[in-house]
Parts: structure tokens; C-alpha cells; sequence
């Protein structure tokens, strides 16, 4: 998992990253990351859905968009919730 950062340096939360996204990330270019609900748990959940650009500086990876990163990392949370309720 990777962190991500807001221009203010602020720690939004993590996504996973295959290797292609973080070399295409160190060679200076960006990522962009497209989100919804699975359709077997917007019952649930509801739909929710989003998208935002991934960019590295330096060390940090960063976001122009901070509320789609935290929308997304909070989707990932409730999905994850969801398959552990599932699970027991």
C-alpha cells in the first residue's frame, strides 16, 4: 500500500499500487484511478463512485483532489467491513 498525500502534505490514506502504476509514477508521469461500489454490495453500501490522478513528488504521492482519495479509501474500508461480516 502507498500513502497519499494532499498538496499541504497531509496523509489522505493508502492504495495499492501494482508495479506497472509505480513505474509509470517514477518516470514522471501520472495515474489515474477510477472507483465504484461492486454492484453485489451497493445494496448495502449504496453506489458511490469516483475517480482521481495519482502523481510522485520526490517521496510523496500526490493528489489534487483529496475528497476522491478519502471517498475511495472509505469505499475500500466498508467493502472490506462487508467481506469480514460475510466471512464469520
Amino acid at each position: 500500500m502507498t500513502v497519499i498525500h494532499d498538496a499541504d502534505g497531509n496523509e489522505l490514506g493508502s492504495v495499492p499500487l501494482t508495479e506497472k502504476q509505480q513505474a509509470v509514477l517514477d518516470a514522471g508521469g501520472s495515474i489515474d484511478v477510477l472507483y465504484h461500489t461492486p454492484q453485489l454490495m451497493r445494496a448495502a453500501l449504496g453506489t458511490r463512485s469516483g475517480s482521481f490522478s495519482l502523481q510522485q513528488d520526490g517521496d510523496r504521492l500526490l493528489t489534487s483532489t483529496p475528497a476522491a482519495v478519502k471517498d475511495y479509501t472509505q469505499l475500500r474500508a466498508a467493502v472490506a467491513a462487508v467481506k469480514a461480516r460475510e466471512a464469520s
